[in-house]
């Protein structure tokens, strides 16, 4: 009898022990624990509050995770607070939220940890304004300080624009601002203040569409574009793409007639559209053409934006500063929101003349002059020579700006050559070189959403803004 009391008080023992391996440790607030069959105990411990724009540091910890599979960190509630992996929470705005802790080897080892989010102590300043668009021409928009000032701190303001395509309509010093566009395009408001012992800065993109009005020519067909290309059409009028356009395979080279005639004074918006399919002819039967190009000359104060362009430049297009593009550029023209992809698909060594020079080719301006915004280049370099230019062959000494330039060639191959009348440039602020468009983030691209398609780890699109 003694013997048959011991074996059932065993029994009890085992499934006493078998049911605590599946019980759940209390949550107390600040130290939190699972243990579940598989022995995987989840462990959480740190604050249990933390300020709006302020960030804390949570210890979470595994034991017996013997096949090392780690765990996944979530928050019931990404408006309020945001957790990483790390254990990193930030406070977004006031409220509460519940920190869940998950092991991937057993779904059902986990610990919770509560975080309160207060209102924070600290000053805060972001801008806001009645919309992220203007049309060009409407009149002004209104920027406004929204700040926080826990300590009613004195605050000072300072207001500036970062591509300078617009002007302040007065002082730049108060907590409203009004900005009028000078130009089409993307546009960045920056708003530093110091409020008592803090210096914030905020940040809004603004962008300005084109005034597109029935004085614009519309082009939607090949035959329209090439009475533009070849100087047929007006060049001091403006022109809008209502379509994409496939040139079939044909070559192009605009410099052939008289520059008089392709010298393109006016507008050019592609409303996001491509031209496509088509090839730059340099050479014709032993002639070269310098600087041929889809659009040959580019007049000062002359735009060309929103352009989606696909070309090759095969051995025909090896007359120096040949360009998908732009031939010639003249000091204040402007490229903007432009996308080019390059088909390089020869050897620019193998044509040399007399005194073993060869000509070097560009994706934007063969040469010249002017200013370039928020474009992407993207070069397929099949020959393996490397020696097309993202930006310019051959600049001359003219000022020029280029800002948010982004491009998969290298830092050899932005800048351009030095030649009789010109340097090449070393000064590469604004330019984003080497890129793997593949292994890029969106958030790595300083461009306007308004007109970019923005995705990881793809080259950046642009949109149709029809």
């Amino acid at each position: 009898m003694k013997k048959s009391l011991v074996l059932l008080a065993g029994a009890i023992f085992m499934l006493t022990g078998a049911m605590t391996l599946t019980s759940c440790g209390e949550n107390n607030g600040s130290d939190n624990t699972s243990v579940t069959k598989t022995n995987i105990k989840v462990n959480i411990a740190g604050p249990s509050t933390v300020e709006v724009d302020s960030q804390i540091k949570l210890d979470i910890t595994l034991e017996n995770d013997n096949n090392r599979k780690g765990y996944t960190v979530t928050s019931s509630n990404d408006a309020v607070a945001t957790v990483d992996n790390e254990g990193n929470v930030r406070g977004l705005s006031i409220g509460e939220v519940t920190i869940t802790v998950t092991s991937r080897e057993d779904a059902t080892a986990k610990a919770e940890h509560k975080v309160t989010v207060t209102a924070s102590s600290k000053p805060t300043l972001k801008i806001t304004t009645a919309s992220d668009t203007i049309k060009f021409g409407s009149g002004t928009v209104v920027f406004n300080a929204e700040v926080t000032n826990p300590k009613g701190d004195e605050i000072i303001y300072e207001w500036t624009i970062k591509n300078g395509k617009g002007s302040f309509v007065g002082k730049n010093n108060t907590q409203s601002v009004t900005f009028r566009p000078l130009q089409e395009g993307s546009e960045t408001i920056v708003l530093n203040a110091s409020i008592g012992e803090y210096r914030k800065q905020a940040e809004f993109k603004i962008y300005v569409e084109s005034d597109i009005t029935s004085t614009w020519v519309e082009i939607s067909t090949k035959a329209q574009l090439l009475d533009f290309v070849y100087g047929v059409s007006d060049q001091s009028k403006n022109y809008y793409l209502s379509a994409d356009i496939d040139m079939e395979g044909m070559y192009v080279e605009s410099g052939k007639k008289d520059e008089a005639t392709t010298t393109f004074k006016g507008k050019f918006d592609g409303r996001g559209h491509t031209i496509k399919n088509y090839k730059v002819e340099g050479t014709q039967e032993g002639k070269a053409y310098n600087n041929a190009a889809l659009i040959h000359k580019l007049d000062k104060g002359a735009a060309v934006r929103n352009l989606t362009l696909e070309c090759e430049v095969d051995e025909k297009g090896s007359g120096w500063g040949s360009t998908p593009f732009i031939g010639v550029g003249v000091s204040g023209c402007i490229v903007d929101n432009c996308l080019i992809n390059v088909n390089h698909s020869y050897d620019n060594g193998l044509n040399i003349d007399a005194n073993n020079w060869f000509g070097f080719n560009s994706a934007i301006f063969g040469s010249g002059a002017g200013n370039i915004y928020d474009t992407v280049v993207n070069i397929e370099d099949n020959a393996g020579r490397g020696s097309i230019y993202a930006d310019y062959a051959y600049p001359n000494n003219d000022s020029k700006i280029t800002k948010n330039l982004y491009t998969n060639t290298s830092t050899d191959f932005i800048g351009g050559q030095t030649w009789d009348w010109g340097t090449a440039i070393t000064d590469f602020e604004g330019y984003n070189p080497g890129i793997s468009f593949e292994a890029t983030s969106a958030d790595f691209y300083d461009l306007n959403e308004h007109a970019w398609n923005l995705v990881d780890n793809q080259m950046p699109t642009l949109k149709v803004l029809d």
